[in-house]
């Protein structure tokens, strides 16, 4: 019986300990050092230049590619069809956004979407809007490469503009 209490009480206390200590160190603060800006008796200036370049890939394969994902144009013809061919060069995190705009002389119609990975996956499930407007769609891990998005115009009278692309 003594054997058991001290093994529970030795346990209690070492959870105790466990708990202060990360609690402490949760609540620890690191000390950031003054910046004094100010040069006493001294001129000093700092010129800062920003310059943006823009980098793309040559036609013979090599270079260096951005993280730009451009984002793909065309024309749905009335109760018509469409492929666009964005492609997904990286990403940073777990999801990525899918956008898609749809603009159209008639606001009576709706677009259906079916979205391909680059092994010709089915991605989308059940992506439908209306013209004139706009959507954003998290896909989770999407991998990287050249996809596939089938527009289907349904009940359009009139054509209807379509871009999209990753954001």
């Amino acid at each position: 019986m003594k054997k058991r209490l001290f093994k529970r009480t030795i346990s209690f206390l070492l959870a105790s300990i466990m708990l202060f200590a990360t609690a402490t160190t949760a609540l620890a603060k690191e000390e950031q050092p003054e910046c004094n800006n100010e040069a006493k008796g001294a001129d000093i200036t700092m010129d800062t230049h920003v310059e943006v370049i823009s980098v793309s890939v040559d036609g013979s394969g090599s270079g260096i590619s951005t993280m730009d994902n451009k984002m793909e144009h065309d024309v749905i013809p009335a109760n018509g069809t469409v492929d666009l061919y964005p492609k997904l060069e990286s990403y940073i995190g777990l999801n990525k956004k899918f956008f898609v705009n749809t603009t159209s002389p008639s606001d009576k119609a709706g677009v259906f979407l079916y979205l391909y990975d680059p092994n010709g996956k089915l991605v989308s499930d059940g992506w439908v809007m209306g013209t004139n407007e706009a959507a954003t769609w998290s896909v989770f891990l999407p991998k990287s490469g050249t996809w596939r998005l089938y527009a289907v115009g349904h009940a359009t009278e009139e054509y209807v503009e379509i871009s999209a692309g990753w954001l």
